[in-house]
C-alpha cells in the first residue's frame, strides 16, 4: 500500500507542479498564442513546422495556423531552410524572444519555489532522481520535443534528454558515428 500511496503522491505533486506553471506561463502571452510554442521555438531554433507539430501535439493544419497567428503578431518569422527549398524554419523575432524570456522566468520562478521549501541535501537528491526519471521517460527524438517544449535550455547544460536520445541513437547504430544535432545543440 505504502507505494501505491507514494505513487499517488508523487502524481498528484507533478499535476500541482504543471498545472502552476501552466497557469504562469500564459500571463502576458497574447490570446490564441502558445507559451509552449514559443517557448520551443525559442528552444531550438531553426524548428521545422512538422517537429513543432509533434513537439506541441498539434496537427499540421493546427500548428501552420498557430504559426499564421504569432507571425501575425510580429512574435515568430518563417525563414527558407538552406537545406530544404520546399521547408521553413521558425524563428522568435526580438518581441518573441522577450515574451519567451518572461514564459521562461515565470516557469523558474515556480520551481524555485517548489525547491526553495527542501534543504539543500534534499534539492540535490531531488535534482538526482528528476534526471534519472526524464532520461528514462524519452522514447525518441520526437517525444523529446514534446518533453522539453518548455524547458529552459540556458539552465539546462548536459541535458539528460539529449543524453537519453544519444544512448538510444548508439544502440540503434552502434556503428555510427556519436555526433550529432541533437535537439538542444541548435541553440
Amino acid at each position: 500500500m505504502t507505494n501505491l500511496r507514494s505513487q499517488n503522491i508523487f502524481g498528484a505533486l507533478a499535476l500541482a507542479v504543471s498545472d502552476e506553471i501552466l497557469n504562469t506561463v500564459h500571463d502576458g502571452v497574447p490570446d490564441n498564442f502558445s507559451p509552449a510554442g514559443l517557448a520551443l521555438i525559442g528552444h531550438v531554433p531553426g524548428i521545422s513546422i512538422e517537429e513543432l507539430s509533434h513537439g506541441l501535439n498539434l496537427s499540421h493544419a493546427g500548428t501552420v495556423r498557430l504559426i499564421d497567428r504569432m507571425a501575425t503578431g510580429g512574435l515568430v518569422e518563417r525563414r527558407p531552410s538552406p537545406s530544404d527549398g520546399r521547408a521553413v524554419e521558425l524563428h522568435l523575432t526580438r518581441p518573441g524572444r522577450e515574451i519567451e524570456q518572461k514564459i521562461l522566468a515565470g516557469r523558474r520562478n515556480i520551481l524555485r519555489g517548489v525547491f526553495s521549501q527542501l534543504d539543500k541535501e534534499e534539492q540535490q537528491v531531488l535534482a538526482r532522481i528528476s534526471e534519472k526519471l526524464l532520461g528514462k521517460m524519452v522514447r525518441n527524438e520526437v517525444h523529446a520535443l514534446s518533453v522539453c517544449r518548455l524547458c529552459d535550455a540556458y539552465s539546462c547544460r548536459n541535458c539528460p534528454v539529449d543524453s537519453e536520445l544519444e544512448r538510444l541513437e548508439a544502440q540503434d547504430y552502434p556503428t555510427a558515428p556519436t555526433s550529432r544535432d541533437t535537439h538542444i545543440s541548435k541553440l
